[in-house]
């Protein structure tokens, strides 16, 4: 217990020398607030990334790996243009399955300054990307507009339709889904 100097109070023996002084009602109630709050602090240290000693140690901090400029291309929001190199859309999403694979691609497509545009699903295979530094690069689809008129909407939560090149007689027919 701590020494507390004490001034007598007349009728008051003061303490002797060395002698523990009671703190009083309130002071006592400090003492205890003041325990209360030093033990919740320390019981949080090893809540708050301090290391206790049974945990085990972090895992280490991902290893960069560097993407030589203008081999990659960014999609979303870019223009896709068609085989004459006219603008037919802009891709917004792109499908992919399980493994992180892409099987389409979802083009904001038709409309005039955003009136009337909608969203349809284009196979992968329809796509051709062309990555160049500073240019940006460029998506070309292989169908025209007017093989696109025709084609459904995406809707999400739907069965998907996803617009293929035409099929020959020797193609074997786009999966239905995914593998």
């Amino acid at each position: 217990m701590t020494l507390i100097e004490h001034q007598a109070r007349p009728g008051q023996v003061p303490p002797a020398a060395g002698q523990a002084q009671p703190v009083g009602r309130y002071g006592m109630r400090m003492a205890r607030g003041f325990i209360l709050f030093a033990s919740s602090i320390v019981c949080m240290l090893p809540a708050a990334g301090l290391p206790a000693g049974n945990e085990a140690a972090p895992p280490p901090s991902a290893a960069r790996e560097r993407i030589p400029e203008g081999a990659v291309l960014r999609l979303l929001g870019r223009e896709v243009k068609g085989p004459t190199g006219e603008v037919i859309g802009q891709l917004v999403n792109v499908l992919v399955d399980e493994e992180g694979q892409p099987h389409a691609a979802i083009l904001d497509y038709g409309g005039f300054l955003g009136v009337g545009r909608r969203r349809i699903a284009v196979a992968w295979q329809v796509l051709r990307f062309a990555p160049s530094g500073n240019t940006g690069g460029s998506i070309t689809l292989s169908l025209s507009r007017e093989q696109l008129k025709a084609f459904p909407d995406y809707k999400e939560g739907e069965p998907i339709a996803a617009a293929a090149p035409p099929s020959s007689s020797d193609d074997p027919p786009y999966p239905a889904t995914p593998r």
